[in-house]
């Protein structure tokens, strides 16, 4: 079974980078948020088993 992964960063390039670092073989189904109250809805929704979050954003940061 595929794992469900939330890349959640405000910068594109980092959630890019964070994408390519993921192995080949790896059996995830990735999906990005650009905020925190994206991944707070995605994670809501049940759609998550994994997260890769930034702690440092604008508006709401990763620790709220």
């Amino acid at each position: 079974m595929r794992k469900r992964l939330l890349i959640c960063d405000d910068s594109s390039f980092s959630r890019r980078t964070i994408r390519k670092a993921l192995p080949d073989n790896a059996n995830l189904e990735v999906s990005e948020a650009a905020s925190g109250s994206g991944a707070l809805l995605a994670c809501r929704a049940g759609g998550v088993d994994l997260l890769f979050l930034d702690l440092n954003m604008p508006r709401m940061d990763g620790f709220e």
